[in-house]
Parts: structure tokens; sequence; C-alpha cells
């Protein structure tokens, strides 16, 4: 569980135990809420990487 999936620039989905979810905006530890696409833009995350 937890796995991510890349969909596009603008879009990631995490799965989950019934299915998965698609996130809007995350908060990066110690950093304020951002937008899903600003995270995806700086951040180095490949399809497969698990959140933890």
């Amino acid at each position: 569980y937890g796995a991510i999936k890349i969909i596009s620039r603008h879009e990631c989905e995490v799965q989950t135990g019934s299915g998965s979810i698609s996130l809007i905006e995350v908060q990066p530890e110690g950093k304020s809420v951002m937008r899903i696409d600003g995270w995806l833009n700086g951040a180095r995350i490949e399809t497969g990487a698990v959140f933890s």
C-alpha cells in the first residue's frame, strides 16, 4: 500500500488497500501545503515509489 502512480505532470494517485486516491494537495514535512502539480514539478518521485 502507498505506492505512487504518476498519471501526468499534473496528477498522481496513491494505491490503497481497496483502490487508489488521487492527490490534489500535499504537505511535505516542514513545508507549507502545495498543489500536486507544483510538488510533482519539483519532487523526484517515480511511479512505484512508496509513501512511508
